[in-house]
């Protein structure tokens, strides 16, 4: 018997080499495809890994859709302290290649610009929201989005909508029950811009606040503000709806738009900030000779600005940052807990997250 074990043992030593490498090959294999789904940076899964930006892909606990999304901790993570999270959202035409762009998330050898997780200390999430790598317009945007030609944006049955907007809200349940979360606030350009708002409007109890440029507010609509019915970003209606019954009051809401905007975008952007004028916590900004641009990143056209990274104090919004350290510093309640009758998932199919940043617990990349 002791030989047997000793010759097991020699065994096991001399295959664990091979064992590991296999693991290694096929953990870096998912970690490949899950970062060649992006255009922006292609082939670049290296550089991602070295700077701890992680790639989750998983699956809908609702539907089985295949989603992803991008993540990165604040410098000095300490995972017993509250953390703010951030979750940023596309704009229709921005593709992969923006939404998992590293110098979002942290500072790259060379360029000065910190990271959004550094200057806000907050956990960034770069959502794919059901997109695909199949071209540049893809589509959905919560299931709210909507396009003449099916061929170009499939219109979703009634569950898919649903199951998308519940992904988002699945993903803020796991992330409060495994990490101390003091505040949600969701970001994002163009139909990014209307997510944030249509979150805040579905979800108050989980959502703080929204950073939106040039949200698609009634964007589609033959009517116009405030029916706006219409086939694209169905949602504005009830983003009305919540700003006049005084559900968007406590939120911190920007809304940075370019008054040479398409028109209908424009009246609805407008239209939001007629309800919302003179709420303490609701900043429109209007910005003269301004087409339709992402006034929160150094993409999508904003190089009109000059250097105006990711969510930083800009010529647009130069007292963001203030504002969301004062609103945090003044909000501030015991973390958020997972929605009342949530039930964690009970294999690793169904965690939205991986291994690796569910056990992150300091600076020093996830075992």
């Amino acid at each position: 018997m002791t030989f047997f074990h000793s010759k097991s043992l020699r065994l096991l030593l001399l295959l664990t080499p091979f064992v590991v490498l296999l693991f290694s090959y096929q953990s870096a294999f998912a970690a490949r495809e899950c970062w060649e789904r992006n255009r922006h940076y292609p082939n670049e899964m290296e550089t991602y890994l070295k700077y701890q930006v992680w790639c989750s892909e998983f699956v809908s606990r609702f539907d089985g859709t295949k989603d992803y999304l991008y993540l990165h901790f604040p410098p000095n993570f300490d995972k017993s302290k509250p953390t703010p999270v951030i979750l940023w959202f596309r704009a229709l035409g921005q593709s992969e290649g923006v939404l998992s762009d590293p110098r979002m998330f942290t500072k790259l050898e060379g360029e000065k610009f910190p990271g959004v997780p550094a200057i806000y200390n907050a956990i960034v999430i770069s959502v794919a929201q059901r997109g695909t790598a199949d071209g540049d317009f893809t589509c959905n945007f919560l299931g709210d989005f909507h396009h003449e030609d099916p061929g170009f944006c499939p219109n979703p049955s009634a569950a898919s909508r649903q199951a998308a907007k519940k992904d988002i809200q699945e993903l803020i349940n796991q992330l409060s029950s495994r990490f101390k979360i003091s505040q949600v606030f969701a970001a994002g350009a163009s139909m990014g811009g209307y997510t944030g708002l249509r979150l805040l409007q579905l979800y108050p109890e989980q959502f703080w606040g929204a950073f939106t440029s040039a949200p698609a507010l009634c964007v589609g609509s033959e009517k116009g503000p405030p029916t706006c019915e219409g086939r694209l970003a169905e949602g504005t209606a009830a983003i009305y709806n919540a700003a006049k019954t005084g559900k968007f009051d406590d939120k911190l809401i920007y809304v940075v738009v370019g008054d040479k905007d398409e028109e209908q975008l424009l009246k609805g952007d407008r239209y939001l900030n007629s309800i919302m004028k003179g709420k303490p916590l609701f900043r429109y900004v209007e910005l003269p000779g301004r087409e339709h641009e992402n006034f929160f990143a150094d993409d999508f056209n904003s190089e009109k600005l000059g250097y105006a990274a990711w969510l930083v104090n800009n010529p647009a919004t130069p007292k963001l940052k203030e504002d969301i350290g004062n609103y945090i510093k003044t909000h501030s309640k015991a973390p958020l807990a997972p929605t009342p009758g949530w039930t964690a998932p009970q294999n690793a199919t169904q965690w939205y997250l991986t291994d690796r940043i569910l056990n992150f617990g300091g600076t020093a990349a996830p075992k």
